[in-house]
């Protein structure tokens, strides 16, 4: 394995940090929070505020919620906050009056994983999975029922939503464009759906623990109404579609929370700090205090040849002129 490897990577998962910092030893790595920013009390390794983050040299995250922790664990890498998250900037810009509304409005019902780090974490799905069937029965006529989870446990949501009679829905990009209310229990995908400003159902168990703060979706800033118990989500899912201004005023306080800058822009923030990484990281992190080579970027094909030292301004000439063939010099005597 080289001492040193050029470019820097990303990832937005620890799994995947991990496993870039076995595979290339020194890579550079800008981490990415992959949801709205959940933490929890215990600050365990999978989420903000954990020390554990090798080959890191920028931290990306939506909103200073989850910012923070992180920033004081890590007081000498930077840590930036982009406003929201990319893969919601294509809807800023829709107003919900835009989204067009089903005849019979469609309700998506969502669980996490079984996550152990914590009861909070925890799925929900055994919990309410007996009240599917009696769900759809209920609100037959009133509303149309889909399902719903997290990639892991795709295998086993689908086949409890299946028993119940109820079609099941994989991807969340089509929840997102053809549901009217979102019920889940606890997941980012609760804050991303309530960002559309639309109505959104949390579904809590009897794992999660009411006197544990862990802030945002427990408990302060939860976007819409709550159901406790299975018998009552028919009734919750009833009063969450007339989108009481209680309820509408709680999705929007928090959207602001974990949303600050939910302008369609966050992706373009993003990049730009990227591109910053690689020009000052782009070439490997070195180690054992040894010197690299030089690098020069040349561009031909125009009037004179143009020339970069830094390999990130050498990536923004390349995009701006795709026409212009780029080699690359190394001196040695550097």
């Amino acid at each position: 394995m080289p001492k040193t490897l050029d470019g820097i990577a990303l990832a937005a998962a620890v799994g995947d940090l991990r496993r870039i910092v076995k595979i290339t030893k020194v890579m550079p790595v800008v981490f990415f929070e992959h949801g709205c920013g959940l933490t929890y009390s215990t600050r365990r390794s999978s989420y903000a505020g954990a020390k554990n983050r090798p080959n890191v040299v920028q931290f990306v995250f939506p909103n200073e919620w989850s910012a923070g922790p992180q920033r004081a664990a890590h007081p000498h890498i930077p840590v930036d906050v982009i406003g929201s998250t990319p893969k919601l900037d294509r809807w800023c810009d829709i107003e919900r009056n835009d989204i067009p509304a089903n005849v019979t409005p469609t309700v998506a019902v969502s669980f996490h994983w079984d996550c152990e780090i914590v009861p909070e974490t925890r799925s929900a799905l055994g919990h309410y999975r007996k009240a599917l069937a009696p769900l759809k029965a209920a609100l037959a006529g009133e509303a149309r029922i889909v399902g719903h989870s997290h990639p892991r446990i795709v295998s086993r949501a689908s086949a409890a939503f299946r028993e119940a009679g109820i079609e099941f829905w994989a991807d969340f990009d089509r929840v997102l464009a053809e549901a009217d209310l979102y019920a889940v229990d606890n997941s980012s995908t609760l804050y991303e759906f309530a960002s559309t400003d639309r109505p959104v159902v949390a579904l809590n168990c009897p794992l999660y623990r009411r006197h544990v703060d862990h802030g945002l979706r427990f408990w302060e800033h939860i976007p819409g109404l709550e159901c406790d118990a299975p018998d009552q989500l028919p009734d919750v899912i009833r009063e969450a579609l007339l989108d009481p201004p209680g309820a509408q005023e709680r999705r929007r306080n928090a959207i602001r929370e974990v949303y600050p800058l939910h302008d369609g822009r966050s992706a373009e923030r993003a990049a730009e700090l990227v591109l910053a990484a690689l020009e000052e990281h782009g070439e490997g992190i070195k180690i054992g205090g040894r010197r690299r080579p030089r690098r020069e970027w040349h561009f031909g094909g125009g009037p004179e040849p143009v020339v970069f030292l830094s390999w990130g301004e050498a990536l923004r000439f390349a995009v701006e002129h795709p026409d212009r063939p780029m080699r690359m010099l190394t001196n040695d005597r550097y």
